[in-house]
């Protein structure tokens, strides 16, 4: 009987710390797989390998104390009041328990950093500081701090900028590296906004065919709530293909789920976009107080926000340039000659 009490009231420190360690763990496999968006994601593979070591070597110290208690030296029984195994089963669990919490006080002050500098990172694309922003996001793709996630959202808005300044192929292949993340299949929102960026790099340098085949395979797998997402790539896709009614249509009936998920900048885009389409229909001059009104809610805006969508887009630059937000050009066949890009009619793929 006094034995089994011993042997509790030795076992009975690690029983704290054990739970602690395995919280943690639970804790930390909960955040790897949430939606880097919802900002709980605070570990890494670094941070599990350090918990690994954590228990491996408080396994073995267990052994060892164990093992020193049946045995003296020479392999002769140890004495039964000798008090050494006790006080290491005692004081080891809190001595790793605390170097453990050091380590994770650490390590979330270095994601808090992070984390505040990538937003604001973001704040500074979205005011047009985007050689700022594009520096802060190549710091953050080269330290690879926060998983592959992480590193995927990174490399996504990294994509949007080259996107931002016309650079469509550096664009495109920065975001097809994020697609092969390991994992993204379970991170729906993730996967919808990175083939969403995809395809409208794709539609907007006149590379119709392939913009299309990633709206059709996201689309099938998006959430009703991140369909939103796909609405300025697929309004750009049915444009260019000489649909603007369709793409009306679609921007009638969809507007909400785009002012529920997507950010102030492709709302401005959707805005333009609806704007162009009302142009097309054969009452224009009835059109020109709703065209007026939608130019209005894109203001104000930097001079230059919108040059990327008209660079491969001869007719949607002219657009842009009769309502002064670019540059004004002498006609539309002179920007397609500027930008190098063949006039698409209604059906032509680029």
């Amino acid at each position: 009987m006094d034995d089994s009490l011993s042997s509790l009231l030795i076992l009975l420190p690690w029983l704290l710390p054990a739970g602690v360690l395995i919280f943690l763990l639970l804790r930390w496999r909960r955040a790897s797989q949430s939606d880097p968006d919802a900002k709980v994601k605070f570990g890494s593979g670094l941070t599990f390998r350090f918990v690994a070591v954590l228990v491996g070597v408080a396994v073995a110290i267990l052994l060892l104390a164990h093992f020193s208690s049946e045995t003296g030296s020479g392999g002769r029984p140890a004495s039964a009041n000798s008090d050494l195994p006790g006080i290491v089963l005692a004081v080891i669990p809190w001595i790793l328990i605390l170097g453990f919490i050091l380590f994770l006080v650490r390590r979330i002050r270095s994601v808090r950093f992070t984390f505040n500098k990538y937003f604001d990172t973001v704040a500074l694309a979205e005011s047009g500081q985007i050689d700022e922003a594009a520096k802060n996001l190549d710091e953050f793709i080269a330290a690879k701090q926060l998983g592959a996630e992480w590193h995927a959202v990174f490399l996504l808005y990294r994509g949007l900028i080259h996107l931002y300044k016309k650079e469509y192929e550096r664009a495109q292949k920065l975001l097809k590296v994020a697609l092969e993340t390991p994992n993204l299949q379970h991170n729906n929102p993730l996967l919808t906004r990175l083939n969403s960026a995809l395809a409208l790099s794709q539609a907007l340098s006149g590379d119709l065919a392939a913009a299309e085949e990633t709206l059709e395979k996201i689309a099938a797998i998006a959430s009703p709530h991140q369909q939103g997402l796909l609405l300025l790539p697929q309004t750009v896709v049915l444009l260019r293909r000489g649909k603007p009614q369709d793409a009306a249509e679609m921007l009638t009936a969809k507007w909400h789920l785009a002012e529920a998920v997507v950010m102030s900048h492709p709302v401005k885009c959707l805005r333009l976009m609806h704007a162009f389409t009302l142009r097309h229909e054969p009452q224009t001059s009835g059109n020109d107080a709703e065209i007026n009104r939608l130019i209005g809610c894109v203001q104000p805006c930097r001079p230059g926000e919108f040059d990327y969508l008209g660079a491969h887009w001869p007719e949607f630059r002219a657009f842009l340039a009769d309502r002064g937000l670019a540059p004004r050009i002498e006609s539309i066949e002179s920007a397609r000659i500027e930008s190098a890009a063949p006039p698409l009619s209604s059906g032509q793929s680029a």
